[in-house]
Parts: structure tokens; sequence; C-alpha cells
């Protein structure tokens, strides 16, 4: 019976010396933009995950919300908006790639690979706005497009009580709060 037994045994240890087994392959990272729109994560809402706070502290004063910029579409649009006496500030999200913005005949770019705000981000402006009030910051994310919005609104072209030549000098300022709020992950 002994023998029997080692007999048993030897073959289970010579069957699980013939088994080969492999680890499973570190798995590859999938680019959220490569996925077909049902298949993305679900978009970043920046109304519900940047406090407002985070906005007034750059804007340098309180905020009233501006219900005309508020849309909620979950995978489609997010958005929201503020105001003060100087500036319209307003956050979207969306899954409107790169390419689709360039194409866009309704903004023009003011800089494709702009680095400004720390991160790769395209800078563009509405083309109907032919006094440069208005400077949108987009960045490209795991989890859609942000885009941070800043538009001047006196005629003066103030922020903060100073006076500015250029809004996107202004956004870079009030987007500092904010930046570390975004979504990682740059596409």
């Amino acid at each position: 019976m002994l023998v029997a037994a080692v007999m048993v045994l030897s073959g289970c240890v010579s069957d699980a010396e013939d088994v080969t087994t492999t680890s499973p392959s570190p798995e590859t990272p999938v680019n959220p933009w490569d996925l077909p729109l049902e298949e993305r994560p679900d978009l970043f809402d920046p109304c519900a995950e940047i406090p407002v706070e985070a906005i007034e502290e750059g804007a340098g004063s309180p905020l009233e919300v501006v219900e005309q910029f508020q849309n909620y579409k979950p995978g489609e649009l997010i958005s929201c908006g503020w105001k003060t006496d100087e500036v319209h500030v307003s956050l979207l999200s969306t899954w409107k790639s790169r390419e689709e913005f360039l194409a866009d005949s309704t903004v023009s770019v003011i800089d494709a690979d702009s680095n400004a705000t720390g991160r790769p981000s395209l800078r563009m402006q509405e083309a109907a706005d032919s006094t440069n009030m208005g400077c949108l910051h987009l960045f490209f994310t795991e989890v859609g497009t942000v885009m941070y919005k800043m538009s001047l609104v006196t005629s003066l072209e103030q922020f903060k009580g100073e006076r500015f030549v250029d809004s996107c000098d202004a956004l870079d300022q009030a987007i500092k709060p904010v930046i570390s709020r975004l979504p990682q992950g740059d596409f």
C-alpha cells in the first residue's frame, strides 16, 4: 500500500511539474478617447467636483450663479457658470475631442500647444469675440474635455481691479486655485 501511495504521490508531483503557469501580463492602460462613447468612463462633473470657493478665490470675489450657463446631460455635456461685475466664469465638460474643437468654426485657436497653466492644453477664443474679452482653456483628460472659460465684462478689461490687455492673462491668474482639482491624464 505504501508503494501505491508513493506512486500516486509521485504521479501528482510529475503532473504538477508538467503544468506551465503564466502570470497575467500587466494590463495595458486603455486610452478612453479610443473607446466608443458608450464605453468611456463617466464624464467629469466640474460643477460637483470643483468647489465654488476655488472659483471665487481665482476670481478674487464672491460669485453669483448664472442659470443660463447650466447644463446637465451626463455623458454629453455638463456645465455651470458664475459672474461678478468684472468677469463671467464657466466650466464645461464634454467628450468633444481636440480634433473636433480644432475643426469647430465657432472658436479660433490662440495656442494649440499651450502650457501656460502648467499642463498641456488648448487655448482658444470664440470666433465672434472681436474684442478679445474672452479666453478658453481646454484640457483633454481621462474623463473628458474640461473647458475653463473666462470673459471680461467691463469695457476697461479689468480683473481684480487691475487692467489686463489680454483676457487669457486674467484666466491664467484665475485658474490657479482650480488647476489642481481638474482630472488627471492629459491626452
